[in-house]
């Protein structure tokens, strides 16, 4: 099965790699080494509705660089943190 990298990114742009926090520096070498066992590697990004577009594209970036081009971006609309109870 093919791996997937999940990358995500927070309001105050930290970058995650499957949940834990890391910097572009470290995800950049990551990208590479899934991309050298396997080169149909997939990225999906994740990022908060409020993330600026900038944000993402710099992912992107990264990936292109290390010749990762399979990549979904999933961004979540901001939630209207109500409480159920009316």
């Amino acid at each position: 099965s093919t791996p997937n990298l999940s990358i995500s990114i927070d309001v105050d742009h930290r970058l995650y790699l499957d949940g834990n926090e890391i910097e572009s520096p470290d995800l950049q070498q990551r990208i590479r080494a899934a991309y050298q066992s396997d080169p149909d590697v997939k990225a999906i990004i994740s990022a908060d509705g409020r993330v600026q577009h900038a944000q993402v594209v710099s992912v992107i970036d990264l990936l292109r660089k290390e010749k990762v081009t399979k990549f979904a971006i999933n961004t979540s609309p901001i939630q209207n943190e109500e409480p159920g109870t009316k």
